[in-house]
């Protein structure tokens, strides 16, 4: 499942980033990093970037570059969670 599939609300790990230097580069310098957690806030419409929380702040990241993220999401994950 890669960042861009989960659904508001949904937590998951970050497993790899399928994507060149540039894309992990990118990744880092906001400090999105393989083994991280990561919870969906919004999902732009008319395929906009995500929104994001990871290590306490909320950060918008392109389509593409979400569909590079590969995520392991477990069953139920951050549902029904309010923060």
């Amino acid at each position: 499942m890669t960042l861009d599939q989960l659904a508001c609300g949904d937590a998951a790990q970050i497993a790899s980033i399928d994507g060149g230097l540039g894309i992990r580069r990118r990744l880092e310098a906001l400090g999105i990093y393989p083994g991280d957690r990561v919870k969906m806030i919004q999902v732009s419409a008319f395929r906009g970037p995500v929104l994001v929380e990871a290590g306490g702040r909320r950060l918008a990241i392109g389509r593409g570059v979400a569909r590079r993220v590969l995520v392991h999401a477990p069953a139920a994950a951050g549902r029904g969670e309010e923060g």
